[in-house]
């Protein structure tokens, strides 16, 4: 894998590592707790909030449910007034009592037409008999809750009288109660400490009153805020501080119609606050304990940061040395990730390719760089690794500040733990200078294996041009004797001519048989490889001429028996005699095609842009050359090659301008190798 992209971090000086990341994280840790305080402050407001509302909510619920009661309490003395005013006798009346003694009715009184107390069934001091004398007067016939009068007993009363009164024979009866009779409700809900429900006349003085578990009557709220917000809105939820004990609370008040009279309700904001506490204690306790994991986790992170300086260190100088090392060398390395079809590059080749600094590139960012061919090459050796997980190698080339850049790759599989191929890994590595003396020891090998054949041929013409000159001799002097009718002599002298001939056949046929020893036929070569390599040398060879080779391989063409040699003296021969058929002047273009073909053979089409051949003569015939100057052998010797590692060579005719080649090579056996691996 990339030995940089990984650890690109630590590439910063090591006092740096040992500083910040630790300055980082204590920075993190305030950042999270003070985080974290904040969002509790907000919870701990939220809640407040809520419970308020909550709180507003159940006091407006419960304000309306009294209101209720008290209308239902004021019709059911209404009720009862009835029937205490059917008796026509004080006594009948007073045989009522029995009947609501339990419902918190304490009696009834009597008034005449002047309203006047004439009995009552509760005594009176003549001082209270003629407040409540004053106080029926005053409300002229409308029908009222009274404000608390006070018994003899010294218990606290109230006179209920329903509009219009309740006559007796010019008499009027009005019903006592108690202040408790209206507070009952309260025995039904969960009234707690704090909470208060109260029955107030619009005059300001409260007719029955519950604060907590103690029942009152009579307080005198007159000119207090309760009174101000009933008589601006007689049904008002409002916040304030209590009219008796300045406790700041919150009220809901509800008006009850025909007798002057409201109904409120009420709880102390400290209750509500109180409640709030234990949901803040508990956000706080969480709270102290996240901050107390966080500065633990903070320590341990500390620490471990100053045992990992040391190495830290040590990990910055071994990778300087390996960075400089493949800056010097020119090595570099790049992932190829199989899912996503991306290569992730290291540093070097990122420089080496003029590659922008980003994370992953595509077969088409080294497209643009290294051309088509090259890119088919090694996309083609990329495929090779998926299909047999063995290492593969390919070389590229691309023009750098006028330069060829040459660059050998050396690709492998990517495993995972469970035996699946998850990527590739290549080392990339430049090969120029490699290249370039390689380049000059080639055309050394060219030029002395051209010298061979050159001398090859030479010794042959030499070794035949005598039994030549004799056969020749020998036909002339039979044309002799012919013509004197002299057939022995004839005969004799065309029987010496074959000898000499059939001593030329020799001759050729050793030729043969020397250049079918040349490597091991059971040998197989890569077809790419040897048309690459022959172009390289045919480069190197015509410094001065332009020429170009198309290359394209079916993916099951890609191997051939012989050896590379072999592959090399036969493409090097047809591709120079296609570059020299081209007239001067002209560029020359040979395409090639190789294709997998019934039998195991992989068949070569060869096509140039040259003259082409003559329909006349055999290109393949030893000494048959349409070269001016040519001796017809190398051809011929080709032929000889491609016949010994068991294909054929021959001109396929076309239409199209230039000649047309085609060779067949043995690939049976390969093809069967590559079967067996791809099963296996």
């Amino acid at each position: 894998m990339s030995t940089e992209k990984p650890f690109s971090l630590y590439l910063l000086p090591a006092k740096n590592l040992s500083k910040w990341p630790q300055i980082l994280t204590v920075v993190a840790a305030i950042s999270a707790v003070a985080l974290l305080v904040l969002i509790v402050m907000s919870r701990v407001e939220e809640s407040r909030e809520a419970e308020l509302q909550s709180a507003i909510l159940s006091n407006q619920d419960r304000v309306t449910v009294f209101a209720s009661f008290v209308s239902r309490s004021l019709d059911y003395l209404e009720r009862t007034t009835d029937d205490f005013s059917t008796g026509s006798e004080i006594d009948d009346g007073m045989s009522q009592l029995n009947k609501f003694a339990d419902e918190g009715i304490w009696g009834f009184l009597v008034t005449d037409r002047s309203s006047r107390v004439v009995f009552s069934t509760l005594d009176f001091d003549s001082a209270t008999a003629e407040n409540v004398s004053a106080y029926i007067r005053e409300q002229n016939g409308n029908g009222f809750l009274s404000p608390p009068f006070e018994a003899a007993n010294g218990q606290q009363v109230l006179v209920f009288g329903r509009g219009n009164g309740a006559a007796i024979s010019g008499k009027t009866t009005y019903i006592l109660v108690a202040p408790s009779f209206f507070l009952s409700f309260a025995d039904q809900i969960n009234f707690a400490d704090g909470d208060l429900i109260s029955l107030i006349g619009l005059d300001g003085i409260t007719r029955a009153r519950k604060t907590g578990d103690r029942i009152s009557s009579g307080e005198d709220l007159s000119g207090k805020l309760v009174m101000e917000r009933q008589l601006a809105d007689p049904n008002v939820t409002y916040s304030g501080p209590n009219a008796l004990t300045g406790d700041l609370s919150v009220f809901s008040h509800r008006r009850i119609a025909d007798y002057g009279v409201f109904a409120t309700s009420g709880l102390t904001i400290d209750r509500v606050k109180i409640a709030a506490s234990d949901r803040a204690r508990f956000l706080w306790l969480m709270l102290t304990l996240a901050a107390s994991i966080v500065g633990i986790a903070t320590l341990a992170v500390l620490r471990s940061f100053r045992k990992q300086h040391a190495q830290l260190r040590l990990l910055e100088r071994n990778i300087t040395r390996l960075r400089a090392s493949q800056i010097m060398g020119g090595i570099g390395d790049w992932d190829y990730d199989i899912e996503n079809k991306t290569f992730e590059v290291s540093e070097v080749l990122r420089d080496v390719y003029g590659f922008p600094t980003r994370a992953n590139f595509t077969i088409k960012d080294f497209a643009e760089k290294l051309g088509e061919r090259c890119t088919r090459d090694l996309h083609f050796t990329m495929n090779d690794v998926q299909v047999f997980r063995d290492p593969r190698c390919v070389e590229v080339n691309f023009e750098d500040a006028g330069q060829n850049v040459y660059r050998e790759i050396t690709i492998g599989p990517i495993l995972s733990s469970d035996g699946e191929l998850i990527g590739l890994h290549a080392l990339d590595r430049d090969i120029s200078r490699d290249k370039r003396i390689g380049a000059l020891r080639a055309r050394l090998a060219i030029m002395s294996r051209l010298d061979a054949m050159s001398a090859l041929a030479a010794t042959i013409a030499h070794e035949i041009s005598q039994p030549l000159s004799a056969a020749k001799s020998l036909i002339t002097a039979s044309k002799r004797a012919l013509s004197q009718n002299d057939l022995a002599k004839a005969d004799e002298l065309i029987e010496r001519s074959h000898e000499q001939m059939r001593f030329v056949s020799d001759i050729i046929l050793n030729a043969r048989r020397e250049l079918q020893s040349w490597g091991g036929a059971d040998q197989y070569f890569e077809i790419t490889e040897a048309v690459r390599a022959t172009e390289e040398l045919l480069k190197n060879f015509y410094e001065d001429r332009q020429f170009e080779i198309i290359f394209h391989a079916d993916n099951d063409a890609r191997f051939a028996r012989g050896t590379l040699s072999q592959a090399k003296q036969i493409f090097f021969n047809l591709f120079k005699n296609s570059i020299e058929a081209t007239p001067d002047g002209r560029r020359s273009q040979i395409e090639v095609m190789a294709q997998s073909v019934a039998g195991g053979m992989v068949k070569l089409t060869l096509c140039d842009n040259g003259k082409g051949f003559s329909s006349e003569t055999d290109p393949f015939e030893l000494f048959t050359s349409s070269k001016e100057g040519g001796l017809g052998v190398g051809m011929a010797l080709t032929k000889t090659v491609v016949e010994a590692l068991g294909g054929d060579i021959w001109i396929e005719e076309s239409e199209r301008t230039g000649a047309t080649i085609c060779v067949t090579f043995d690939a049976s056996a390969v093809q069967d190798e590559l079967v067996r691996r791809k099963a296996s």
